[in-house]
């Protein structure tokens, strides 16, 4: 406390001590507060067979009632601390790749709960291996045959992953491949096409044949992505397609859902969910890749604009919707022609919203004062623009998936410059604070920096692997870190541009398809957000979309 200082003489202290005790005591009106229950904790340690300390082994507590997850690493010691867990029955998971999972069904937690795991070990570990590493085991002729093979087959899920890694004869894997074909208008049947085709189902087949490929263990988890804390909450339904995030400054998480056409508001503090389902208006349902979604309009992509109102992009509605959470009600805006496929949106400062158009390859601007949309048209056709991002002077940046271009748009002329990417498949970019645009290259599985002021490019290999690895976002926080998302090895990756060093934090499920991050800064620390959103939700080990937040300890 800031003032003049009050000077008190010992005499004075004690009469006042007295005065308050003899005023406290006339009055008899002290009453004791309801009594605090101390919040459950869980600790403990894990070791093998030998008694030997087990470090980086995941440890995850999981409410039965709420399904609420967290999950937190042992240390070099072999020991854990999963702190601040409600009240109520949890079952328990130790789980280590090369090792048996321990699991405990049920188990009361107390304010001091303890449990000693001891994990056995496991021959046959390969099923325990994440995506990126079965992807890497298949023999593509060429770098070239497997990036694309990446962009073509690997844009909304996994290969490698347990559901695509089963035993198939050349007739079974032309059936997958045919109907995936047949799902998306890019992938049009051409006789290019039917060539290309022939020949994945050849290098698929002779892969199923092959004898199962033996892997390397992984190194222990340690260091910084040890003292992660993840904690995850079930999102939407079994049947949601649960594509983008957006966290409001008071720490809301709000998800879109593709599958089911709804918008839900997420209190990280209680886990208790709201939905909104957004209007269809004239849209006819899709009928697309699983026959439990319901789709007319498809939310994409989210951002808060200043005002805390919610911009959404309506893929399959091809409209921009606002929701206003004071109102909690929806306008929605149609985008005027040739624009086809809203995407990926952002929010500039002056309240414009920036979105590409996946389809007809435009670039479009709604003024939401005037409500009116113009459309730009990049210089490299054949659509497929994806990413955006807004620089700090104010420059709007895209991306080209296919076309292997990033782009600049000068919102005060207009103008448009491309440049093309070192690596396949720029996805979803960002710009740093000094102007450096950062690019998760899918294809090439590769982190790209550009710097405008000088035309290069400079890119990083990924820790979990190139040939099996496709970045399909990344985000910056407010220090210039670079978070990646690890979309098919089932990380969230954290870059440091000043020393080149990156930090791998593995997630608890296996099939986590991140395609955003976001930061919650009304928590201290920093808290970090993603999605597991990948297409179809039965393919998730949990078969539920979750919400996953990182925090630091």
């Amino acid at each position: 406390m800031r003032g003049r200082s009050v000077g008190l003489t010992i005499v004075q202290i004690a009469a006042l001590s007295s005065l308050l005790f003899v005023c406290g005591t006339a009055a008899k009106t002290w009453f004791p507060g309801p009594a605090i229950e101390p919040q459950p904790s869980l600790s403990g340690s894990v070791a093998d067979q030998q008694a030997r300390p087990l470090p980086g082994v995941m440890i995850t507590a999981k409410h039965t009632q709420t399904r609420i997850s967290k999950t937190v690493f042992t240390d070099n010691a072999g020991r854990y601390s999963v702190p601040e867990l409600s009240p109520g029955t949890y079952s328990l998971r130790a789980h280590k790749i090369g090792f048996d999972d321990q699991i405990v069904d049920t188990i009361e937690l107390t304010a001091s709960s303890k449990k000693e795991f001891r994990l056995l070990p496991k021959e046959d570990f390969s099923n325990q291996m994440p995506a990126s590493e079965w992807f890497a085991t298949i023999p593509f002729s060429s770098p070239a045959e497997r990036e694309q093979f990446k962009l073509d087959c690997m844009v909304c899920h996994q290969i490698g992953s347990p559901q695509t890694r089963k035993i198939r004869d050349e007739q079974q894997w032309s059936g997958v491949i045919k109907a995936m074909r047949a799902l998306y208008a890019q992938a049009a049947e051409t006789p290019a096409a039917i060539q290309t085709d022939k020949r994945r189902i050849e290098i698929l087949s002779a892969w199923s044949k092959a004898n199962k490929p033996h892997f390397k263990l992984p190194p222990a988890v340690t260091g910084e992505a040890a003292r992660t804390i993840i904690t995850e909450f079930d999102i939407g339904r079994e049947d949601s397609y649960c594509h983008d995030l957006e966290v409001d400054r008071r720490g809301i998480v709000w998800v879109v859902d593709i599958g089911q056409d709804a918008l839900y508001r997420m209190d990280p503090r209680t886990g208790k969910t709201n939905t909104y389902q957004i209007p269809a208006g004239d849209s006819q349902k899709i009928p697309w890749s699983y026959s439990g979604y319901n789709t007319h309009v498809g939310p994409h992509s989210i951002e808060a604009d200043e005002q805390g109102r919610l911009w959404i992009t309506l893929a399959f509605g091809n409209k921009l919707a606002m929701f206003d959470p004071a109102t909690e009600s929806f306008r929605t805006f149609t985008v005027p022609a040739p624009g086809v496929y809203p995407h990926t949106l952002r929010v500039a400062k002056d309240g414009t919203v920036w979105f590409t158009l996946y389809i007809s390859g435009h670039i479009g601007k709604f003024d939401p004062k005037t409500e009116r949309f113009t459309l730009y048209t990049p210089p490299t056709p054949g659509g497929t623009h994806y990413g955006i991002a807004i620089g700090p002077d104010g420059m709007v940046w895209y991306s080209q998936l296919y076309g292997q271009r990033i782009g600049r748009v000068d919102p005060k002329t207009g103008s448009i410059t491309e440049f093309k990417t070192p690596g396949l498949g720029p996805r979803r970019l960002e710009v740093d604070s000094k102007g450096i645009v950062w690019i998760p290259e899918y294809g090439a599985g590769l982190l790209a920096r550009f710097d405008p002021s000088t035309k290069g490019f400079k890119e990083y290999p990924l820790p979990t692997g190139t040939s099996g690895e496709a970045p399909y976002a990344l985000a910056i926080d407010r220090d210039d870190k670079i978070w990646i998302c690890g979309t098919i090895s089932d990380t969230i990756m954290k870059f440091d541009p000043t020393t080149s060093k990156f930090t791998v934090i593995p997630m608890p499920e296996g099939v986590t398809f991140t395609r955003e991050i976001e930061f919650d800064y009304s928590a201290s620390p920093m808290t970090v957000w993603s999605i597991n959103s990948n297409d179809p939700p039965t393919h998730i080990e949990g078969k539920q979309p979750r919400l996953i937040s990182l925090q630091f300890r």
